[in-house]
């Protein structure tokens, strides 16, 4: 009998069971990310101690090393260290961290054995606690709940309505770990944001590298020492992060869409932009050799006045939008798209504009069930050339609203055909002009 897999919980032990479980609608808290880091030992955890912790314990550094040479590396014997007392291979082990974290593994020559977070923090508070009293050990490179958003984004797909409002918050805590000590509040770092969305930020590479240090990937983890009330303010501005993360997690935006008021998140961007590789794409379906088809006006009247019905005039030309920043002979310049060129393009942005029409009194926005299951499945063109942009959706339970379904549920102004109709329309004005029809399929 094969074995059933156990379903997703939110206390995963792993970077993939903390991906699946996000994917899934289940929040997992900072606490669990941290345990994760802790016990992946791939993951290379260095300290950097600021002058009165080297200070303190550079005063012991001689004497764990003779101990080691007397006694060998993995003795169970302990050594005095500060006010605490430390078996010989806890103390190497600390003393090979630091030495990682001031010289660089390479430099030290470390690759292995390194303490963690957990045993790092422990270590000094036991050997130094009047250092420690007024000192919070922190992440310096990788915030946990930056780094818990960054896992989300890895998990749900691309065409998640969710994605925007996450990118968002992961722009956010961005800016929050850049907080220096001498404070912000939630406001300063908004506005911040607001400036970076205007902007039209991608976060693809930051999220991403994110990722790769909380896997193991690539990179290490920094941590040090900082002042207990800077990095508490820190965490604070971080939690209200996380709360709101939690929510879309659950899928329940109704706050964060209240918090993003003012943002332009449209515009942030977590992948590479594919506009330009689709049309790309699209014009060497068409025709590798001519990628860019100039038409005169004049030609293209006189073709619709004599009423011809060739098989070129039937096809339909969808003309693409300019993208900024690309170079531009003339206004007649225009690129033809392929059938298959536009169901990838309108599926990009889809279900975020479905999401953003369902306010009443349309289907209100609640699970997100329906605006993620919308999606093109062909483009056909008419006898007149326009095209026919053929669609579904998860018909079970949302088919009973439409106006035609003869159930009591069935609502004209709560037809899910009427809502995805007018979102593919808004998208496609921005691809290309013209007459175009839709269908559900």
């Amino acid at each position: 009998m094969a074995k059933i897999p156990n379903p997703p919980t939110n206390r995963p032990t792993e970077f993939d069971g903390l991906a699946e479980a996000l994917s899934k609608g289940v929040f997992v808290k900072s606490k669990i990310v941290r345990r994760i880091i802790d016990k992946n030992k791939e993951i290379v955890q260095i300290i950097k101690l600021n002058e009165d912790y080297e200070n303190e314990f550079n005063k012991f550094k001689k004497d764990i090393e003779e101990a080691i040479k007397r006694e060998g590396p993995n003795s169970k014997k302990t050594v005095q260290v500060g006010e605490g007392r430390f078996q010989i291979a806890t103390a190497r082990r600390m003393l090979d961290t630091i030495n990682a974290g001031n010289e660089g593994v390479e430099s030290a020559g470390v690759t292995q054995n390194l303490a963690n977070f957990r045993q790092i923090n422990r270590f000094f508070r036991k050997a130094f606690p009047a250092l420690v009293k007024n000192h919070e050990l922190g992440h310096q490179n990788i915030g946990i709940v930056k780094g818990l958003v960054a896992t989300g984004l890895s998990a749900i797909p691309l065409n998640d309505p969710r994605r925007k409002k996450m990118l968002a918050l992961y722009a956010i805590l961005q800016e929050i770990d850049k907080v220096n000590p001498e404070g912000a509040n939630m406001i300063d770092v908004v506005d911040k944001v607001k400036k970076i969305a205007s902007r039209g930020r991608n976060f693809k590479t930051d999220w991403e590298k994110d990722v790769s240090i909380i896997k193991g990937a690539s990179g290490r983890v920094e941590l040090e020492y900082e002042d207990m009330d800077f990095n508490q303010e820190k965490g604070y501005l971080a939690s209200i992060i996380g709360t709101y993360f939690k929510e879309l997690i659950e899928q329940e935006s109704k706050n964060v869409d209240a918090f993003l008021a003012g943002i332009e998140y449209e515009n942030f961007r977590g992948s590479t932009a594919i506009v330009d590789d689709i049309l790309d794409l699209a014009a060497d379906t068409i025709d590798p050799k001519k990628k860019f088809k100039t038409r005169r006006t004049r030609r293209t009247k006189k073709n619709k006045t004599r009423g011809s019905t060739s098989s070129k005039i039937r096809k339909a030309k969808l003309t693409a939008p300019v993208i900024p920043g690309s170079p531009r002979s003339n206004t007649n310049q225009r690129r033809d798209l392929s059938p298959l060129a536009l169901v990838t393009l309108i599926n990009n942005k889809l279900p975020d504009v479905v999401a953003k029409q369902m306010v009443p009194p349309r289907l209100q926005l609640r699970t997100g069930r329906l605006a993620q299951s919308a999606r093109v499945i062909d483009v056909q063109a008419t006898s007149q050339g326009f095209p026919s942009i053929g669609y579904t959706y998860d018909k079970d339970p949302y088919q009973v609203f439409e106006a035609s379904s003869g159930t009591r549920f069935s609502d004209r102004e709560r037809d899910p055909r009427t809502l995805i109709d007018a979102s593919i329309r808004e998208i496609a004005a921005t691809l290309f002009t013209g007459r175009l029809f839709t269908r559900r399929i």
